[in-house]
């Protein structure tokens, strides 16, 4: 059973408890006691409560460290198909470069978010998860994640109005983000985010 399950998943990705209910057709009770059975024999690892890995081997450090970008992605930013969240803050302003600092905490906007925001501690890795002003669908993820930057670039840029400006520009860009998407989310949004979208020259470029 556990080759099918390493067959099933790969090395180093997130399993869960349901993953091995419905791969298996077994009970949560017994997926437990399995997984409890394949940690004890080291055959598959417990990152945390409730979410396992099989440990892929390195030739230099024995093995290689868990992905927990993987449970990130599963738990709160959802995939290509299907988002769920994306990055803010302190974390969006490093995506998009108008800083070099780097987050201590990552700050996530999620759909998994209904209360007042909390920090989660993942392995190392602390987050920041706070709920969206929409509803995040594919549709409208990347708008709402540049209309974030703009409202946020004053705060956390360490360039130039004019530098933030060109590379809030880039950003839109390379994420083609259209007019469209923009317009139907920016109700969510204060006036002076409209007002920053144009003046730093960014509404100009959405494709």
């Amino acid at each position: 059973m556990v080759d099918l399950i390493k067959e099933t998943f790969g090395l180093n990705k997130p399993i869960y408890i349901k993953d091995i209910e419905l791969t298996l057709g077994v009970s949560n009770i017994y997926a437990k006691k399995l997984l409890k059975k394949w940690v004890d024999t080291r055959e598959i690892r417990r990152f945390s409560q409730g979410i396992y890995y099989f440990p892929e081997k390195s030739t230099l450090f024995g093995e290689k460290p868990f992905d927990v970008d993987e449970v990130i992605k599963d738990r709160y930013l959802g995939r290509k198909n299907n988002p769920q969240g994306y990055y803010s803050g302190l974390t969006l302003a490093n995506i998009a470069k108008i800083t070099t600092q780097v987050p201590a905490i990552r700050s996530i906007v999620t759909n998994m978010e209904k209360g007042n925001g909390r920090n989660i501690i993942l392995g190392k890795i602390k987050v920041r998860v706070s709920k969206p002003k929409q509803n995040i669908n594919k549709e409208n993820v990347a708008a709402l994640s540049l209309l974030d930057l703009v409202s946020t670039a004053k705060k956390y840029s360490e360039f130039s109005r004019d530098k933030t400006m060109s590379m809030i520009q880039a950003y839109a860009r390379k994420m083609q983000i259209s007019k469209q998407s923009v317009r139907n989310s920016l109700e969510a949004y204060p006036a002076k985010t409209s007002q920053e979208l144009i003046m730093m020259g960014v509404y100009d470029v959405l494709a």
